[in-house]
């Protein structure tokens, strides 16, 4: 007999800084524009925190700043994400 794990057994989280982003953010029903609007910055660098392209935005620092407000805005804990980012 094979036991196979429930899905309640295995928990999985994003792997990436921007994945846990984009789940909270999908998991609230917020758009990227209204999140853009709320937080006064562009689709792109939202796409672009999300995609974990932190290249594109920037400083790093910037993309830490963004994040951390993301999280904010999401209730989302802050240092998990941080953690994750270079």
């Amino acid at each position: 007999m094979t036991d196979f794990p429930n899905e309640n057994s295995m928990s999985v989280l994003p792997s990436s800084p921007g994945a846990l982003i984009k789940a909270a953010r999908e998991k609230a029903g917020l758009h990227l524009a209204i999140l853009s609007v709320n937080l006064k910055v562009s689709i792109k660098q939202l796409e672009a925190l999300e995609a974990d392209q932190f290249d594109k935005l920037l400083e790093p620092v910037f993309a830490r700043a963004l994040a951390a407000k993301v999280c904010r805005v999401l209730k989302l804990d802050s240092s998990q994400v941080l953690a994750l980012m270079p």
